[in-house]
Order: C-alpha cells, then structure tokens, then sequence
C-alpha cells in the first residue's frame, strides 16, 4: 500500500469459472519486516508469517501473533 504497510490475503481458484476468488481470510499490518511465508499442513492448515519482530499463525478459525525476543 502507499504506506509500505505488509498485508496477506488468500484467494481460492474457481474451476468452472477459471479465475481467482477471494479466500477465507486476511490480515492487515503485519511487521514490516514480513518476508517469509511457510504453509501449515492439515488438520491445522494455515500459514506462519515470520517478520523480522514477530511470528504471525493465520487461518480461517483465527490469529496469533507472537514476539521474537532478540539474542542478547
């Protein structure tokens, strides 16, 4: 966005339509610093998004962000 600000949104592919749907879920704001996505497998599903200050879990059931505490 015009404010260097990180966001994720999900799309999901229409078959008989041949075109991208918006997904279940989104997130807004995440850490600037965001620039790793690792998928999270069934029956959790889901994504990790590490930015350089926090752990980010997203799904569709929910959200959860987490601090990275730097090494001393």
């Amino acid at each position: 966005d015009n404010k260097d600000a990180r966001h994720v949104k999900t799309y999901e592919v229409a078959l008989k339509e041949k075109d991208f749907v918006e997904g279940p879920w989104s997130q807004n704001s995440l850490d600037n610093g965001a620039d790793l996505l690792i998928p999270v497998p069934p029956p959790l599903c889901g994504v990790l998004i590490i930015g350089e200050e926090t752990i980010v879990y997203c799904s569709a059931n929910g959200f959860k962000a987490i601090p990275i505490r730097p090494v001393c």
